[in-house]
């Protein structure tokens, strides 16, 4: 079984990043644009059903596993 080690950026107490530790961009995929892209898609159809649901909850008498 093999691991793939990945560069991490840490924070420190100030919230500014450790130049030290910063990810290095040369290590991303050339697809992770296109990762990012699908993931916001992702997000952003999750908050629209997430206020559908919370919408019919509050309009109904249903619970949410009904739903």
């Amino acid at each position: 079984m093999t691991t793939k080690s990945r560069p991490i950026t840490l924070k420190s107490n100030a919230g500014k990043l450790s130049p030290s530790l910063s990810v290095n961009n040369t290590s991303l995929p050339a697809h992770s644009s296109t990762l990012s892209q699908q993931f916001a898609d992702i997000i952003r159809r999750y908050k629209y059903h997430l206020q559908h649901i919370q919408r019919l909850l509050k309009e109904t008498d249903k619970s949410y596993d009904e739903i």
